[in-house]
């Protein structure tokens, strides 16, 4: 499945694995910024323009349903992917900066 954020030129892929990689639009060229793995069967996303906040809803984590909300970290230039926030109640690291 994938998502892009028109604003942040970003594109959100993920798989049916729980690998979620982000790139970052450059031109006609898109370019890898971040993988990791977030969990089993998180294949849905969707991104809201506005706030630039990434939604992955999970059937099963641990036994019940979540809706993991992530969002690029800001910067002073600026957003940027040097890494993600990650908001729900099993909060941990999932994507990590590639470089």
């Amino acid at each position: 499945m994938l998502a892009f954020d028109d604003a942040l030129h970003l594109l959100y892929v993920a798989s049916e694995s729980g690998i979620v990689s982000i790139f970052k639009e450059q031109g006609r060229t898109l370019n890898k910024v971040a993988e990791g793995h977030l969990a089993d069967k998180a294949h849905s996303v969707a991104v809201d323009q506005q706030t630039h906040r990434v939604y992955f809803p999970i059937q099963n984590l641990n036994g019940r349903a979540v809706l993991r909300i992530m969002e690029p970290i800001a910067k002073n230039s600026g957003y940027s992917v040097t890494g993600i926030r990650v908001s729900d109640s099993e909060s941990r690291e999932g994507v990590t900066n590639d470089t």
